[in-house]
């Protein structure tokens, strides 16, 4: 009985250790995203408010995605657009990082045709991974607010 209760208590440490080496924490991303608002003074955004949106505007399906935030600007000559998501597990990351580098290709194409002067910034941007989260940030300040948001989840 004592083996066994030994071992239990083993197991019991072990399983202890290994749940604090996840490599990102759970956070709550709208909250993330308001606080990305209001450090960098990002207002205007049309905020992607339901997951048939953000299928729809970038080919992410419900199923895939534990979380998100997402808000982007309607305005044709602004490349501006922030999207935070938790995926499900590691196959699903890489579906969503493929499916949010698919979009940025798309606004790079876009900025080509109908906005030369913003495709060096557009270029300057990229998808970000940390854990099971997937970023995409289109902003003259992209680089600024992916160190934030990942000082969020490391």
């Amino acid at each position: 009985m004592k083996k066994i209760l030994s071992i239990v208590f083993v197991l019991a440490i072990v399983c202890t250790i290994f749940a604090g080496c996840s490599n990102s924490k759970n956070v709550d991303l709208p909250s993330v995203m308001e606080e990305i608002n209001s450090k960098f003074s990002i207002s205007g955004l049309t905020v992607v408010d339901d997951v048939q949106k953000l299928n729809r505007y970038y080919q992410i399906e419900e199923a895939d995605v534990k979380q998100y935030a997402a808000e982007f600007s309607t305005d044709a000559t602004k490349f501006m657009e922030i999207v935070l998501v938790e995926a499900n597990d590691s196959q699903t990351l890489s579906k969503i990082t493929t499916l949010l580098n698919n979009h940025l290709d798309s606004r790079i194409s876009e900025g080509k045709s109908y906005s030369p002067e913003s495709v060096e910034m557009l270029e300057k941007c990229s998808v970000k991974t940390y854990g099971n989260y997937a970023t995409l940030i289109i902003s003259d300040n992209a680089s600024d607010i992916d160190e934030f948001f990942a000082s969020k989840v490391k």
